[in-house]
């Protein structure tokens, strides 16, 4: 079964550019590009995977993630960051939301391939 994976980035050629990696990589994979829209899109398609823009307009990607893990579907899904300001301050910002891994734009494929097979070990 291909790992369900929801892109959340406000700049729409990286989402849809990263959406094109993550389903030659096998994933089943939907896009959103505002925090408010992977609040919707979310608990119905409900991602194994959800990689986050920290930096967008409105919801934040912490905020996103936060509002995304009270909800019942997100038990089991793992959330990354993904941010193409390259200060430490964002790493520590997502560490503290509590994401599992923070990916810096341009994240090379072998680190998104890692992902994808952690989740397929743990199921």
């Amino acid at each position: 079964m291909a790992a369900r994976v929801l892109v959340v980035d406000d700049h729409h050629d990286g989402a849809e550019a990263l959406g094109k990696l993550l389903e030659a990589l096998g994933c089943d994979v939907r896009l959103a590009h505002s925090g408010a829209q992977a609040l919707q899109i979310a608990p119905t398609f409900r991602p194994r995977l959800v990689i986050l823009d920290i930096e967008m307009p409105g919801l934040s990607g912490p905020e996103t993630a936060r509002l995304m893990r009270q909800q019942p579907w997100a038990g089991g899904a793992v959330f990354a960051s993904h941010s193409g300001n390259a200060d430490p301050k964002i790493t520590d910002i997502s560490r503290q939301a509590g994401f599992h891994h923070h990916l810096p734009k341009p994240a090379k494929v072998e680190a998104f391939k890692a992902l994808i097979a952690a989740l397929d070990n743990a199921s």
